[in-house]
């Protein structure tokens, strides 16, 4: 039994009355047009050697046994071409191309070309397989949105819309790394903008925040400004997108002396105070500071060790350090205070600033930078007043081993302030109370630390910045100590870069009270963005 070409139809044998061959005829059409497919497309002369069953798409501008047929199929039936016009909705497939073709009624076009609408998908893969947690899923290396231009028809606007039910509920962008999270942008939980960002998808920090109702940013995890503090040396390096800073630097307080160790019946004085050091501040472009500064920050000044030989003088205190930010900021250190002296008096430190300060040598106060912030003397018996930027000197204590003189005095935008002197012995064997340290004055109140009573330790000086005051503000001196026969008091440690107190006159048999030490160095950095 014969079969058709394509779909092998069997075909009515001859001896059934002659109608084998119509039949046979409209088998060989529907084989031809069952499943239609074409050797190539745009053919316009027919094939030099077909084969029984061969297929072509017509193109324009045939010629031969094509002539006129566009468009349409032609089949090679049994030795000659047959001819067959399309319908609208047929579809051919062409072999050569690996093309699926619609006919819309007036030509030929490709399929992939005839969808315009995909509605109520319920899965969309790109490159990948989607699924009910991921329904839209592309995965691709790039991607692109453009807007429909004016000539086209469109308004040449784009607009991406993403909405979310309710304020409560959240519409972000997400970015992982590994499928990890690592950073979220948009209306997470309320109607605010937010920006967070995560080292590990667990720990999130949040960096920018938009209120919705009135527009305000605020940076919940730090910025635009950036606090850095360094309280011993290091090397600065600007975080990243840093366009300027502002440097604060405080020198470190000098030591106060220790009080002098004398006869009974012979008057003595207390140590000197130490001055405070001094305060420095810049502001700095990132081309100045470059990829890193050092920052040295200076040692506070050590205390004078007390005396423990008879009839001798207190030992000299310590220099404060100073603190430098590379070569471009410098704020000087306090000058130490003198020991107490033997029916002579002691002078104070004198204070930092632009310079170092001068330490003070025997009765004689140590200058501060410029001639600010001297130490007090045996004669004058009072230390200065600090200006903007210098520290303040420390107190002295006078020849006839009476009462401490107080450190001077410091105030804001000023260096610190120097620390009290130690209370004398008297030639009537008369202990004396130590001065107090140089006041700072907050909010119109003094603050200062008390200088202690006869055998009494003088007070340590306030740091302001550890909390009790601005962050920009030096600390005070501390307090002298008070003299005793036998049991005198030391001398107070001077607070953020204070100058020391000065030790207590003492009589032979018993040690000298020590000196404070200075306040270490501080330096503050605002970083602006």
């Amino acid at each position: 039994m014969t079969q058709t070409t394509h779909l092998a139809l069997p075909f009515i044998e001859a001896a059934q009355a002659q109608k084998h061959v119509t039949h046979n005829e409209a088998l060989a059409l529907i084989d031809a047009l069952t499943q239609l497919s074409v050797s190539a497309r745009d053919v316009t002369s027919p094939p030099a050697t077909p084969a029984e069953g061969d297929r072509v798409l017509i193109g324009a501008g045939a010629t031969g046994a094509f002539v006129g047929k566009s468009d349409q199929i032609a089949t090679f039936l049994a030795g000659g071409w047959a001819f067959l016009a399309p319908q609208a909705g047929w579809r051919a497939y062409v072999e050569a191309e690996s093309l699926l073709l619609l006919y819309n009624g007036a030509g030929w076009i490709d399929c992939g070309l005839s969808l315009r609408q995909l509605q109520n998908l319920v899965l969309l893969g790109i490159g990948a397989t989607a699924d009910g947690a991921n329904p839209l899923l592309a995965k691709l290396n790039a991607t692109l949105f453009t807007a429909k231009s004016v000539g086209e028809g469109g308004s040449g606007d784009l607009r991406f819309a993403l909405n979310k039910e309710s304020a409560a509920k959240t519409v972000s962008q997400l970015y992982q790394s590994n499928y990890s999270a690592r950073a979220e942008t948009g209306l997470t939980g309320d109607d605010n903008f937010h920006v967070k960002v995560s080292p590990d998808g667990a720990v999130w920090k949040e960096s920018i925040l938009v209120d919705g109702a009135t527009g305000e940013v605020a940076f919940p995890s730090g910025g635009p400004t950036k606090i850095r503090v360094f309280t011993s040396s290091g090397s600065y390096t600007p975080t990243q997108g840093l366009r300027f800073a502002e440097v604060l630097l405080f020198g470190a307080g000098g030591g106060g002396g220790s009080g002098a160790r004398t006869a009974s019946g012979a008057a003595a004085s207390g140590g000197g105070g130490g001055g405070g050091g001094g305060l420095a501040r810049g502001r700095f472009s990132l081309a100045q500071i470059g990829a890193s500064k050092a920052v040295a920050i200076g040692a506070p000044g050590a205390g004078g060790a007390a005396q423990t030989a008879n009839s001798t003088s207190g030992n000299n205190g310590g220099a404060g350090g100073n603190t430098t930010f590379g070569t471009l900021l410098f704020a000087g250190g306090g000058g130490a205070g003198s020991g107490g002296g033997l029916a002579a008096g002691s002078g104070g430190g004198g204070g930092g600033g632009a310079t170092v300060g001068f330490s003070a040598s025997g009765a004689t106060g140590g200058s501060g930078s410029f001639a600010q912030g001297n130490g007090g003397s045996a004669v004058a018996g009072v230390s200065s007043i600090t200006v903007p930027g210098f520290g303040s000197g420390g107190g002295g204590s006078p020849a006839t081993g009476m009462l401490g003189t107080a450190g001077g005095i410091s105030g804001p935008e000023a260096g610190a302030s120097g620390g009290g002197s130690g209370g004398g012995i008297t030639a009537a064997n008369a202990p004396s109370a130590g001065g107090a340290g140089g006041a700072f004055y907050l909010n119109g109140a003094a603050a200062a630390a008390a200088g202690g009573a006869a055998g009494v330790n003088g007070a340590a000086g306030t740091s302001y910045a550890n909390g009790v005051g601005p962050i920009d503000t030096a600390g005070a001196g501390g307090g002298g100590g008070g003299s005793h026969a036998t049991t005198p008091g030391a001398g107070g440690a001077g607070g953020l870069g204070g100058g020391g107190g000065g030790g207590g006159a003492s009589q032979n048999g018993a040690n000298s009270g020590a000196g404070g030490g200075g306040g270490a160095g501080y330096a503050v950095i605002f970083e602006f963005f």
